[in-house]
């Protein structure tokens, strides 16, 4: 009877380091995954939770047309603490490139935080939409 409770107490513990490590893992993805968005924003939104502000950037990506929102927060990890003006810069119907970091997670509701914008000129988006035409004209003539 006694060994039972000792294999029952073993597996309840490796259970729970088990757990704990993979919500560790979680959390490290969320805060090291980067990426680079090309957009255009479609919408912009403030939703307060609690005390806190959450600012959304409804966007769509430009060379796919995926419609992505993303979120602007501040980040003790990444010690920011600006993003009201962030937020304040970006324009509905503008052009940006957004620097991210996190995840997107449907069912906690949370979205890549944007880190950095640049805003995409008109001039840019002309350059790179001829330089992919060139590519695609010499890989056709090879």
């Amino acid at each position: 009877m006694y060994s039972s409770k000792t294999e029952t107490s073993g597996t309840g513990k490796a259970i729970v380091i088990i757990v704990i490590i993979i919500l560790l893992m979680h959390s490290c993805m969320r805060v090291t995954t980067e990426a680079t968005y090309d957009v255009i924003v479609t919408d912009k939104a403030v939703k307060r939770i609690e005390d806190k502000d959450r600012y959304l950037i409804y966007t769509e990506l430009l060379d796919t047309g995926e419609t992505r929102v993303f979120q602007i927060t501040d980040s003790i990890s990444r010690m920011r603490f600006d993003s009201a003006d962030m937020y304040a810069k970006i324009k509905v119907g503008k052009s940006y490139q957004f620097e991210v970091y996190g995840m997107r997670e449907e069912l906690l509701s949370n979205y890549e935080n944007i880190i950095n914008i640049k805003e995409i000129t008109s001039d840019e988006m002309a350059t790179e939409t001829q330089t992919v035409s060139d590519e695609a004209t010499t890989e056709t003539a090879t």
